[in-house]
């Protein structure tokens, strides 16, 4: 397998009618390279799905933490309830 720099790859790949339509089209491969193509240092996920699947279970984490220690409610008390 070869590989190729990303540039190198999208250079290749692709005929340009004018300036305009390189930048166009560079930054469509751009977008695309950077959030959906796997990649095998990512263990050959997307970079959306590896942050996806990386911070999901610390965003749970932290949602559960942030949570109240105690849920239970607690008796009203007219002195407690000040404006």
């Amino acid at each position: 397998m070869v590989h190729l720099l990303p540039k190198t790859e999208c250079l290749n790949a692709h005929w340009f009618m004018s300036l305009a339509d390189a930048r166009e089209e560079i930054g469509r491969w751009r977008h695309h390279y950077n959030t959906k193509r796997p990649h095998s240092a990512l263990g050959y996920l997307s970079p959306t799905e590896f942050l996806m699947k990386t911070t999901a279970p610390a965003l749970e984490t932290l949602a559960v933490s942030t949570l109240p220690l105690n849920t239970q409610n607690q008796p009203e008390d007219s002195k407690s309830n000040r404006p």
